[in-house]
């Protein structure tokens, strides 16, 4: 409930509509160059729980995990 308040390091990106065409450079920020898995979400509806906006971070962010622990996937190389 409190994933949106409390920050402590990024975990993910967030892109918005005034980001269009600038997408490139932004993932090209990111801290890791090799990436296998991407969760991508607009934030809407996020299991049924309805639109979470940028708080459901937490939700991909927990997909995310499930692929580390269950497919093997290294966690410094999903976004």
């Amino acid at each position: 409930q409190h994933f949106a308040h409390t920050y402590r390091n990024a975990r993910g990106m967030y892109f918005s509509a005034n980001d269009k065409g600038e997408m490139h450079s932004m993932v090209y920020n990111w801290p890791h160059d090799q990436v296998d898995a991407v969760v991508v979400t607009d934030g809407s509806r996020i299991l049924g729980l309805g639109d979470l906006g940028a708080g459901g971070m937490g939700i991909s962010i927990g997909k995310l995990d499930c692929y580390v622990a269950s497919a093997g996937f290294d966690p410094r190389r999903v976004l």
